[in-house]
């Protein structure tokens, strides 16, 4: 009786003595019920989330979470939303730190952290960014121009919607801004959306009736990304006009564009006012501006881009030297490379190669042999043996054996072994152009025991060689010891052996070698193209002909008409009849 009546008060004194325990952790993680369930389920579930990671940055946070959240920081908060990465959690989290007013200071850190949560989710939604757009007016936030452009990089191009949304959040302040409107500008045109850049520089116009110098580079920068020589024209004349000088990155870009749509004329004047206050087009421009001038025949254009020192490079004189022959004007290009070096330029072989390759690409062998042997009457020129790999390249073109060899004697007599890989591709394909395998297999082989360091290139024209003579065995054995070198065959070497089976009738091989092709992960191009129809047609693999013919389309692959016709006589197939008929008329149309 006496026990059963003490029950009451042990329950009660127990009951006060587990209330001045210390709170254990799960307490800790469950604040009192006046914040909002799911605020408080958030906590939870960012400390389960996060109860593994060991970061010295997310150790502060999760103290403070876990003893104490209603103290955390809005830095504290941007942090642990960053890392839990969830939109939902972060909603929840959100609803939490709101509760904790006035204690908790919302700051533009959270903000930002928990818009670009919603933004990385699968399926960003709008009005939930428009409440935390919301949340902050009512706090009296703001968010800077870097953080609206972390927002573009997430949303553009993808949805246009919520970055339109942006734009008239960064753009809706009392006091005009022209720096956020130039950074919606800029963000825009980096995405490719130039008429939205546009509208957004006519709004700012409309505010702001002065523009500065940077809106006047940010639009140029917009027209030059849109190839709109006519507006970038229009808005260099409004600055002249208003009295705004251009600054360097102006006139390049304007240049540029006008450059790229081909405007020489304006491309000198404007390069003349450039010169004028003294600035000049980087190396880039000018190698464009360069090409330009030779191919408007506006030669002194070009050279004066090497007089006055904007082009001071051996590779950018060996580029406009070797066009220049090309065009058939090889003797202006040598007196430019004499003028060049009496002036102290460092003129070497690669210049002098480049001359000679380009007289053998026009035809021109005459012009090569005299250059050829003024060079080589001349002292002190570096890496001669590009010249003679250049003229070997020059007889090849010709196809003049006896003139190729004798260089080619003169060379290795002069150098030994240093033969260049180029002269034997040189010689390679001379030989293979002649029919003559064997030799071809002899300079390749002389080659290789040279210890000369064989390319694909070199296997290249080999195989083909081996192919056209119909030594397909022969051509396989190369194909198999170039693999075994770690050397991977190319897309023509694999048309090559297609082709080279099917004209021989062992399509069972053809086919092989197209499956191996698959496999290998090159991309079928216009060479190989014709050989895989080829192939599927006589095996009569309907299904996965269209399958190619519709990649064929969409990548802009087609085939000629002498060999499209040819597959049109043996296809079968009506719905394959028509797409092939579709790839070869868009080639012909």
């Amino acid at each position: 009786m006496l026990l059963h009546g003490s029950r009451k008060p042990l329950r009660s004194i127990l009951l006060n003595l587990s209330s001045a325990l210390p709170l254990s952790t799960s307490a800790a993680a469950n604040p009192d019920k006046s914040h909002p369930r799911k605020g408080r389920q958030s906590i939870r579930r960012i400390l389960k989330l996060l109860s593994t990671v060991k970061s010295p940055h997310l150790y502060e946070a999760l103290q403070s979470l876990e003893s104490s959240p209603q103290t955390l920081s809005s830095s504290q908060a941007s942090t642990l939303i960053d890392a839990i990465s969830n939109p939902l959690i972060s909603s929840d989290f959100y609803r939490f730190l709101r509760s904790c007013k006035p204690t908790f200071k919302h700051e533009p850190i959270l903000f930002s952290s928990l818009i670009k949560s919603q933004l990385q989710s699968v399926n960003p939604q709008l009005f939930k960014i428009r409440y935390y757009f919301d949340e902050m007016k009512k706090n009296k936030v703001s968010l800077s121009p870097n953080d609206f452009c972390s927002f573009f990089e997430i949303v553009l191009p993808n949805y246009i919607a919520i970055a339109e949304f942006f734009v008239r959040e960064l753009l809706e302040e009392i006091e005009f801004d022209e720096g956020a409107y130039c950074c919606a500008i800029s963000i825009y045109a980096q995405h490719g959306l130039y008429k939205e850049a546009i509208l957004v520089a006519d709004r700012a116009r409309t505010r702001g009736p002065n523009p500065s110098l940077a809106f006047y580079s940010c639009m140029m920068d917009v027209y030059g990304k849109n190839l709109d020589a006519r507006s970038a024209m229009k808005l260099f004349l409004e600055m002249e006009e208003l009295g705004v000088l251009p600054d360097e990155k102006i006139y390049r870009t304007l240049l540029g564009v006008l450059c790229r749509v081909g405007s020489v004329k304006l491309c000198r004047v404007i390069l003349e006012e450039m010169r004028k206050v003294g600035y000049r087009p980087d190396k880039c421009l000018a190698m464009d501006l360069m090409g330009k001038f030779v191919e408007e025949d506006n030669v002194s254009g070009a050279v004066s881009l090497f007089k006055e020192g904007i082009l001071k490079d051996s590779h950018s004189l060996a580029t406009f030297v070797e066009v220049m022959a090309e065009k058939r004007r090889p003797r202006v290009a040598l007196d430019l490379v004499k003028s060049m070096r009496h002036s102290g330029f460092d003129v070497n072989g690669h210049v002098y190669a480049s001359l000679i390759r380009g007289c053998g690409k026009s035809g021109l062998v005459d012009e090569a042999e005299k250059i050829f042997a003024d060079i080589k009457s001349s002292e002190g020129i570096e890496n001669q043996e590009l010249v003679y790999s250049s003229m070997i390249y020059v007889y090849s073109k010709a196809e003049m054996k006896a003139s190729a060899e004798m260089v080619w004697n003169e060379m290795e007599s002069l150098m030994g072994s240093r033969i260049s890989e180029d002269a034997l591709l040189s010689m390679m394909s001379l030989y293979g152009a002649l029919g003559l395998i064997n030799e071809v297999v002899r300079v390749f082989n002389w080659s290789k025991n040279s210890g000369l360091c064989l390319n694909i290139d070199a296997y290249v024209v080999l195989v083909n060689a081996l192919v056209r003579s119909g030594k397909l065995n022969q051509a396989k054995d190369y194909f198999l010891e170039m693999r075994m070198s770690n050397i991977y065959p190319t897309t023509q070497i694999y048309s090559a052996m297609m082709e080279g089976y099917l004209q021989v009738g062992l399509l069972s091989h053809a086919i092989m070698m197209f499956d191996e092709f698959k496999m290998s992960g090159l991309e079928a191009d216009e060479v190989v193209s014709s050989s895989i129809v080829r192939i599927l047609l006589q095996a009569g693999r309907f299904s996965e002909l269209k399958f190619y013919l519709d990649r064929f389309l969409r990548q802009g692959i087609r085939i000629s008409r002498d060999k499209g016709t040819l597959l049109l006589e043996i296809c079968r197939d009506d719905v394959c009849f028509r797409k092939l008929s579709h790839l070869i008329q868009q080639r012909t149309g």
